[in-house]
């Protein structure tokens, strides 16, 4: 019986043996220049975006529309003056009242002021329909409908930027030609005109989804747009 006490009690290191090693261990981390060295980094805000997150297509989705005011020669140039409106949202408070809902038609901004401009040449306008053109051809036909989509209406829309449109019409009516044009490209750009349909692809790697709403974001917002 007092073996076994004995034979517990020592195994139990004694307390000044437990205090040297403390004092050891704390003394060694003290003057380890690794362990002073490193500090808990501060914790930042850290903004979270969905995975289908395009900047430029946000922007062309708050996009009410876009007129074309008028026109304005610079050295012997004619450039079309863009006059670009945002959909600007009242009040973050939920309401019954649908026409608060509604984008404001032109009319609405007839005494308002644009939030930007941009001043673009027919050149620009025609460069734009090629690139997007191209851009929309990267995908086979009938495998992607928001590259189909765009594939269609760059064929099919008679008011798209052409040399035709160019030499056979007026200044007003090349107006309203590519104000229509530009406005319809955003529509199909961002989605569909039609509110019932959506052809926005569920593969983010889709190359025409990627790059078509980056060149008319560019178009439309950045005054360094180069033709």
């Amino acid at each position: 019986m007092h073996s076994s006490t004995f034979q517990l009690e020592d195994r139990n290191p004694p307390h000044n043996m437990l205090a040297a090693g403390n004092e050891f261990l704390c003394d060694h981390l003290a003057d380890d220049p690794f362990l002073l060295n490193v500090s808990a980094p501060a914790l930042q805000p850290k903004r979270v975006y969905p995975k289908c997150y395009s900047e430029p297509l946000s922007f062309l989705k708050n996009i009410d529309h876009i007129e074309i005011s008028g026109t304005k020669a610079v050295d012997g140039v004619v450039f079309y003056v863009l006059d670009v409106y945002l959909i600007h949202q009242l009040s973050r408070i939920p309401t019954n009242n649908k026409h608060l809902e509604q984008p404001q038609s032109p009319q609405t901004h007839a005494h308002e002021q644009p939030d930007s401009r941009v001043l673009r040449r027919f050149s620009e306008f025609e460069t734009l329909r090629e690139r997007v053109t191209a851009a929309s051809q990267q995908q086979l036909m009938a495998t992607c409908p928001y590259c189909d989509s765009i594939r269609v209406f760059m064929f099919a829309c008679y008011r798209r930027p052409t040399a035709f449109i160019k030499l056979c019409t007026g200044p007003e009516t090349r107006k309203q030609l590519l104000s229509h044009f530009i406005n319809r490209l955003i529509e199909y750009a961002v989605g569909h005109p039609k509110a019932d349909v959506n052809t926005r692809p569920q593969d983010v790697w889709c190359l025409g989804f990627q790059s078509i709403p980056v060149l008319v974001e560019q178009f439309v917002r950045l005054r360094c747009y180069i033709a």
